[in-house]
């Protein structure tokens, strides 16, 4: 922050100097020079008409882009001053300021997607209906209901869970990394469809078959996802790369196997084919520690 008082002094001391001695009226016209001198200053013209050399010799100590408002905003708070104008011309005073523009950061990306990932979630709690009956046993059609909604938000969850966590290693994204995420939450906004599917016909044929297919493209869409942050940070992607924290690791690996033995095994027995997807969800429930120290 810059030293505002220092700044005021410097500038006050060396503008009274300036004006006592090479702005002071002739004594043939005085009023008409004082009345130029107002008028300039009114117009608010650009930079500084008793010498832009000098006030930014005097400015030299706070030449930075970050005190610029501060400077505007004190010259307007000294109009009764006259030897400066109320509008400065900020290339006099950041001349030798290029700073980089800023990077793209995470924040709204990690935003949109949490809303989106809580929007999923909530549909799938649609699909329970209120049962007519008032005893218990009304309940009992919604148990495959019920198991279907739990494996659906374990994984949702798995996703929303290790997304935070990988996000929050990217320093900055571009435009892949924000069409990567879009493509991921395009697949997991089809799970509430799969999941009433599939509760509706528990266990059957192809409702098991296309949750499944659901799943693995859910999970090659995070891949990708995984893929494009390390392209768009890669200083940071190359050392945790060689660590094998942006990599699939053994469980993306087995998560994969586990998917495609399952829609394969949907021809055999659906109910082996839940099992196989319970246990890809079993398996990411806790977080990898790389994932988690990333």
């Amino acid at each position: 922050m810059m030293d505002l008082p220092a700044l005021r002094s410097a500038v006050l001391g060396s503008s009274k100097a300036s004006y006592s001695s090479s702005t002071k009226p002739s004594v043939g016209r005085p009023r008409r020079l004082e009345r130029r001198q107002v008028d300039k200053v009114d117009r608010g013209d650009l930079g500084i008409w008793w010498g832009r050399g000098r006030f930014n010799e005097v400015l030299a100590p706070f030449n930075s882009r970050a005190v610029c408002d501060d400077v505007r905003r004190w010259i307007a708070d000294c109009s009764p001053v006259p030897i400066i104008a109320t509008v400065m011309n900020s290339e006099s005073l950041n001349s030798e300021v290029d700073p980089k523009p800023k990077p793209v950061t995470a924040e709204r990306l990690i935003g949109f997607s949490d809303g989106v990932i809580a929007v999923i979630i909530t549909i799938m709690v649609l699909q329970f209906v209120t049962p007519r009956g008032s005893d218990i046993s009304a309940l009992k059609p919604l148990i495959p209901v019920f198991l279907g909604y739990l494996l659906s938000f374990t994984v949702v969850g798995i996703y929303w869970n290790n997304h935070h966590h990988m996000m929050r290693a990217a320093r900055q994204i571009g435009a892949f990394v924000m069409w990567a995420n879009l493509h991921l939450l395009f697949w997991l906004a089809l799970l509430p469809f799969a999941t009433a599917w599939l509760g509706q016909h528990f266990a059957s044929k192809w409702p098991t078959f296309l949750y499944g297919v659901i799943c693995i493209l859910c999970a090659l869409a995070y891949w990708i996802l995984a893929r494009a942050i390390a392209l768009a940070n890669p200083e940071e992607a190359f050392a945790a790369s060689r660590r094998g924290r942006f990599g699939s690791g053994y469980k993306g690996n087995l998560s994969l196997l586990a998917y495609f033995v399952g829609v394969l095994l949907v021809f055999v027995n659906p109910a082996i084919s839940l099992i196989c997807y319970a246990f890809v969800s079993a398996i990411w429930f806790i977080p990898s520690r790389r994932l988690v120290n990333l």
